[in-house]
């Protein structure tokens, strides 16, 4: 019986360790899949929408208003994929939300995402529109 009992208890052991690797191998590759967060970042801050309205209010408020844009939720291995980055006025006492964008790693995608129709459109399209506002 102790024979029977000290092989279970080995066996659960064996189990409860390869499950422990086998989860951090899953957690490693799901993380490969996404883009560091200051890349992401980085390719909003760096779109020529945002660079040209960061200058228009900038220029417009004499200095005391700039764009800023944090992350909102990250890439983790619940199911969300993307980045989500919010670009924002700042005039030193508020902050309005202007721009929502959601950044995909490998390969790397960015759309825009409209708050108001709950929907993701392409940066193309959102060109267009920024354009013709």
């Amino acid at each position: 019986m102790k024979k029977h009992f000290e092989f279970i208890w080995v066996a659960v052991l064996l189990f409860f360790q390869i499950s422990c690797v086998k989860t951090h191998q899953t957690n490693n590759e799901i993380h490969n899949q996404f883009i560091s967060s200051d890349s992401a970042l980085n390719l909003i801050s760096d779109l020529p929408e945002i660079l040209l309205e960061s200058d228009n209010i900038s220029k417009r408020s004499n200095g005391t208003n700039h764009l800023i844009s944090w992350i909102e939720t990250s890439p983790d291995t619940s199911g969300n994929p993307y980045y989500e980055i919010t670009v924002g006025e700042d005039n030193g006492n508020s902050v309005a939300e202007l721009h929502h964008f959601h950044v995909y790693g490998n390969p790397v995608n960015i759309m825009y995402y409209d708050i108001l129709s709950d929907e993701e459109i392409s940066l193309k399209k959102w060109r267009n529109l920024f354009q013709n506002k």
